[in-house]
């Protein structure tokens, strides 16, 4: 056995990682039009409490609700006293019909787009009657990791009520290029250097036009 796998997670999956892997690299399509974001948000489009700050960000405001769009894509939502956003579920339903009511709201938000990414849950934590719910993003099973390991999308409810939202909006197509990974041996001396990490295979979005195959170290 190769002393650099003594140094990794015992979970480390050795057999996995030599077996051939060919990855696409993938597109990032920019998010342009607006309107249908807000609509299905619950805002206006046609609102006159609409702005664009001097750094390229959006703001509508609806009362006390408002809703920051970043040139990046990024969509920031703060539902104030009276949020607009509600999920489809009764005050007392379970964690997983809430997880389940989430994602149809965000599924509802992606329909607008042809993307070949979906979101996938990383974890769900609850704290009295708050719920928060984190996302990412995989392409066929394959995880995309953003360079400061943010969220594809946070979700904070307060039962049925969407307090706030972080979406990253990303559009991922393929490119049709095979993507070119570091040699195995390569990526374990460098992850030997992170005693206990899982390596495993992704996409690494580190904002550029696109997302390439690469190793991920945990």
């Amino acid at each position: 056995i190769d002393p650099l796998y003594a140094s990794l997670a015992p979970c480390f999956p050795c057999s996995s990682l030599r077996c051939q892997v060919c990855l696409h690299s993938l597109r990032k399509t920019p998010l342009s039009d607006t309107d249908w974001l807000l609509s299905v948000l619950g805002f206006n489009p046609n609102t006159k409490s609409r702005y664009t700050e001097a750094g390229g960000t959006e703001v509508i405001i609806r009362g006390d609700c408002s809703l920051r769009i970043r040139s990046d894509g990024t969509v920031l939502y703060d539902g104030g006293s009276t949020p607009s956003l509600q999920i489809s579920t009764r005050e007392d339903a379970t964690i997983n019909q809430r997880v389940l009511a989430v994602q149809s709201l965000l599924n509802s938000i992606f329909a607008n787009f042809t993307s070949d990414a979906s979101l996938y849950l990383v974890s769900v934590q609850s704290s009295g009657s708050s719920t928060v719910l984190r996302f990412g993003y995989q392409v066929e099973g394959v995880p995309i990791r953003f360079t400061n390991h943010a969220d594809a999308a946070t979700v904070t409810l307060s039962g049925s009520d969407v307090t706030s939202l972080t979406l990253r909006v990303r559009q991922y197509s393929h490119t049709g290029e095979i993507a070119s990974l570091l040699p195995l041996q390569q990526a374990l001396a460098i992850a030997a250097q992170t005693p206990g990490g899982e390596l495993t295979i992704g996409y690494s979005d580190r904002g550029g036009d696109t997302a390439e195959a690469s190793w991920l170290l945990d």
